[in-house]
C-alpha cells in the first residue's frame, strides 16, 4: 500500500502532552498508533468516544479481548488551542496481531475508519516538496532536484541546523 504522509514528520504527535508519554511507556505488550481518518471536533469526550470505536474494530479484527485503547490526555497547548490529539495508542496486542494490523495499514468498519502506525517517530520519507512541476518527464524532474539541492537558500538552512 502506498504509504500515507503527514503534513509534517511529527504530525502523529501534534499537542501531545508529556503525561500521555509516560503513561504510553510504561503499558505491557506489544504497541501501535491508530490515527483516525475525518477532520472531526477534536476534544476529550469525542476522543473517548472514538477510542471505544477503535477499541471495538481492533478487537473485532484481532479477536482479542485483553487488548487497550488509549486516547490522548490533554495538555495545556491542546486546551488553548482547543485542539487535541488524534493519535490513540492501541496496546497489550501479541507481535502476531501487531504484524497483522501493520499489514493491512489502513482499516475500516461501519463505524470508523483508521490508519495504523508504530510508536517511534520515523524518519520522514520525503525532505521538500515541489510545487508547480507538471512533468512526467524524469530528466527535469532530476534537474529539479539538482536545482533545488545546490540553491544557496537550501544549502545555508542544511548548515544552520546540522
Amino acid at each position: 500500500m502506498t504509504p500515507i504522509h503527514d503534513a509534517f514528520p511529527e504530525a502523529t504527535y501534534e499537542f501531545i502532552s508529556p503525561q500521555t508519554i509516560t503513561e504510553w511507556t510504561d503499558l505491557e505488550g506489544e504497541k501501535l498508533l491508530a490515527i483516525p481518518f475525518g477532520n472531526d471536533g477534536r476534544s476529550p469526550t469525542a476522543n473517548g468516544e472514538i477510542s471505544n470505536l477503535i477499541f471495538d474494530a481492533v478487537s473485532e479484527i484481532t479477536g482479542l479481548l485483553k487488548l487497550g485503547v488509549l486516547a490522548p490526555l490533554p495538555n495545556d497547548e491542546s486546551i488553548l488551542c482547543k485542539k487535541m490529539l488524534i493519535t490513540f495508542l492501541i496496546y497489550k496486542i501479541s507481535e502476531v496481531h501487531h504484524q497483522i494490523l501493520l499489514q493491512q495499514t489502513v482499516w475500516a468498519s461501519s463505524s470508523i475508519t483508521f490508519r495504523i502506525a508504530t510508536t517511534p517517530i520515523n524518519c520522514p520519507s520525503y525532505l521538500f516538496t515541489i510545487s508547480n512541476l507538471r512533468s512526467k518527464d524524469p530528466d527535469q524532474v532530476c534537474n529539479d532536484i539538482h536545482h533545488m539541492w545546490n540553491d544557496e537558500t537550501t544549502a545555508a538552512f542544511i548548515q544552520e541546523n546540522t
